[in-house]
């Protein structure tokens, strides 16, 4: 007789020094007031020749009731409040505070200002890359990046998911502050430097807008600012903290606060429920990129209208 094959998902995390994993338990009449060998991983059988991990996938989902996570991500993180207030003083406090100074010592020398702000977020990666070492932890266990196997179509999912609701999000605040005549103006937040540079200066500006900023405010944001405060809070009051402190120092009108606030809460939210940093960086990027190609499409159409006009007064 054949040997049954089976494949199951054992989540875990730390609590302090205690380990704690999940289990499932039967239901129906003959399980229900048995404890002794009813507890188990939410598992099922394959046969020989299938993908495990595939099963372990779908069992999960009809067991538990909601997709698995796509990343390994522990939340609350393994790492202590006081732990994680200082790798964001040393990684992203330090640096912010001696950029803020070489920028008023540098101004208006022509120093471009894109690749020394770039540099100034480069400690924040040494000083978390040192702290997991020195743990002995690794970036997929503690930020879920890279993702599990197998997990990009719901990757995918999710990131398409947040891009969405942030369209129709922007949408409904655009109209509410118009509503209670607080307009915002269409340019608000672009860098307008991307519209004078040189072509070498705007590639630059352009991968940050759309790559390196994202990579490092989701790190500085929901990996350790939403983690650290998930050390101490429910999901609720660490992603709105977190999401109020992302948005005040964008420094926009409005209608523009109210929708990083908005993205910061669902990038969080999303965090939390996939325990990867992933589907929050990807819908960041894409959002950062349609708003700028946004900002640009409007002002072309709007310098041909101007141009189309002072044609016909000649």
């Amino acid at each position: 007789m054949a040997a049954k094959l089976s494949a199951g998902l054992l989540p875990y995390r730390w609590r302090g020094e205690w380990l704690e994993v999940f289990l499932v338990h039967p239901g129906g009449p003959f399980w229900a007031s048995k404890d002794s060998g009813a507890w188990s991983i939410a598992k099922g059988e394959y046969q020989r020749g299938d993908d495990p991990w595939r099963t372990a996938l779908r069992e999960w989902e009809e067991e538990i009731g909601h997709p698995a996570p796509v990343g390994d991500a522990t939340l609350p993180p393994a790492w202590s409040g006081t732990d994680g207030y200082a790798l964001l003083v040393r990684g992203v406090g330090i640096p912010q505070a001696l950029l803020l100074g070489a920028a008023l010592v540098l101004r208006g020398t022509g120093t471009p200002a894109t690749p020394l702000a770039m540099a100034a977020d480069l400690p924040l990666f040494w000083w978390v890359a040192r702290y997991l070492r020195a743990t002995g932890s690794g970036w997929r266990e503690t930020f879920g990046v890279p993702a599990r196997p197998g997990s990009g179509p719901r990757l995918a999912a999710v990131a398409a998911m947040l891009i969405g609701v942030a369209l129709v999000g922007d949408s409904a605040i655009d109209t509410l502050t118009t509503w209670v005549g607080l307009p915002s103006h269409w340019a608000d937040g672009f860098a307008e430097d991307l519209l004078w540079n040189s072509r070498g200066q705007f590639v630059v500006d352009a991968f940050n807008l759309t790559v390196w900023a994202p990579m490092v405010e989701e790190l500085t944001f929901r990996g350790l600012l939403y983690g650290t405060l998930r050390t101490r809070l429910a999901v609720g009051p660490a992603a709105a903290i977190s999401a109020v402190l992302f948005a005040v120092p964008h420094g926009y009108a409005a209608a523009g606060t109210l929708s990083v606030l908005m993205s910061g809460v669902l990038w969080a939210l999303a965090y939390e429920r996939t325990r990867s940093l992933l589907p929050g960086l990807i819908a960041h990027a894409v959002n950062n990129l349609m708003s700028t190609l946004w900002v640009v499409i409007k002002l072309v159409m709007k310098t041909r209208s101007a141009w189309k006009t002072s044609s016909s007064l000649m």
